[in-house]
């Protein structure tokens, strides 16, 4: 019976200390299921880390995504221009020939935004997993809880 109970506790402790934990899930940050706010984020992860990383981890993320979406939308008509006038040249009109140059610019310049943004997105998101990640190996979490405050111990 003893043994029950112990095991019992045991994983009720487990399933309370899962709560706890962070993860960042596509631009959130979250504890179980519920989106932190910018201050909850500030209480869990601390000043320091709040300040030196995280912001500016956020807003390398963020830059890096604008910069693919915008990228790829550059490239796309660029190609679109290209191929179109590749198509109207072999019909034989002369006339299509600026637009071959202003496809090929486009499509240079949205490959250009492509290649800035990436690397961008990818160390950003690799940094804001980092602050997740260190924020979990904390050896105890005080959190505000429903009915007063939340302990969680990570072991």
């Amino acid at each position: 019976m003893k043994r029950f109970l112990f095991v019992l506790s045991f994983l009720l402790t487990l399933s309370f200390a899962a709560q706890g934990q962070l993860r960042w899930d596509h631009g959130n940050i979250l504890r179980g299921d519920k989106v932190l706010s910018e201050q909850e984020i500030l209480d869990a992860i601390g000043n320091e880390v709040y300040e030196e990383t995280y912001v500016g981890a956020l807003r390398q993320r963020n830059s890096g995504l604008g910069l693919v979406i915008s990228g790829g939308v550059v490239s796309a008509a660029g190609l679109g221009a290209y191929v179109g006038s590749l198509v109207s040249l072999g019909k034989g009109n002369r006339a299509a020939l600026p637009l071959t140059a202003l496809g090929i610019g486009t499509l240079a310049a949205g490959t250009t935004l492509l290649s800035v943004g990436i690397p961008l997105l990818v160390i950003g998101n690799k940094r804001l997993h980092w602050v997740v990640d260190n924020a979990n190996q904390q050896p105890m979490i005080i959190t505000p809880a429903p009915s007063g405050v939340g302990l969680c111990l990570n072991f």
